[in-house]
């Protein structure tokens, strides 16, 4: 079993990236939500996603929140996300996102993780995306340097 250690995660699009440092410059780890996800809240403040079908250890991630109120917006972000892609079934439509603030998010990964100082605030600003294509077969690229914090 591992052990738990403190990560920083950042939910983009249909993935979860994991980081070692608050400068995302290069993820550790990935993991990609499908409409198979799934996501339940267990006990201290945690998150549990995996995917129906896998026990292995690299299709479950837990991550544990700082307050009831961060995983609750967490629960919400990642189910909403599940919920796009069992309905539209990979489909190139339009999305529109509420935008996120910008700040870092504390989380640890790897059987534990936790969200503090990057708020998923709400705000009315919608942002239309061009349509997506469909999850790449391979490992994504890395996060660009210029998403690292300063």
């Amino acid at each position: 079993m591992k052990s738990t250690k403190r990560r920083y995660v950042v939910l983009v699009d249909r993935m979860l990236y994991s980081f070692k440092s608050e400068r995302p410059t290069t993820y550790r780890e990935f993991f990609e939500i499908t409409k198979d996800t799934h996501a339940y809240v267990t006990e201290g403040y945690c998150i549990e996603i995996k995917k129906k079908g896998y026990d292995d250890l690299n299709s479950i991630w837990q991550l544990q929140a700082d307050s009831v109120e961060s995983m609750k917006l967490w629960l919400f972000r990642i189910k909403r996300v599940i919920d796009w892609l069992k309905n539209n079934d990979n489909s190139r439509a339009i999305l529109k996102y509420e935008m996120i603030d910008t700040t870092r998010k504390n989380s640890t990964r790897s059987f534990s993780s936790t969200s503090s100082n990057h708020s998923l605030s709400r705000t009315n600003s919608l942002l239309s995306l061009p349509p997506q294509l469909p999850p790449p077969k391979s490992l994504p690229p890395p996060i660009p340097s210029s998403y690292a914090c300063s």
